[in-house]
């Protein structure tokens, strides 16, 4: 999930999202879960996080000043966007 505006697709599980991408990439949708992992890069504008829901766990990309911390029940709404990560 990435933040984003556009019109809101609905509450899905994270398990639902990442089993059927096609369906939520370039909408809006909001999950509720807890941050499992939290970090940043120095001087780079954007926070990640992961965020579970007990079905699956989704990494969050943010351009907010605050990150939740680990363990924070958190409700995040964003655009859903795919990517790969090589090697």
């Amino acid at each position: 999930l990435t933040l984003g505006a556009c019109a809101t697709f609905g509450s899905p599980s994270i398990s639902e999202v990442q089993s059927n991408p096609g369906r939520y990439v370039d909408r809006t949708v909001t999950v509720t879960g807890t941050v499992t992992t939290a970090w940043g890069i120095p001087l780079v504008p954007y926070k990640m996080y992961r965020v579970t829901d007990g079905t699956s766990e989704i990494l969050v990309l943010s351009d907010q000043q605050r990150m939740p911390s680990r363990g924070a029940r958190v409700r995040v709404r964003g655009e859903v966007e795919e990517f790969a990560v090589l090697g």
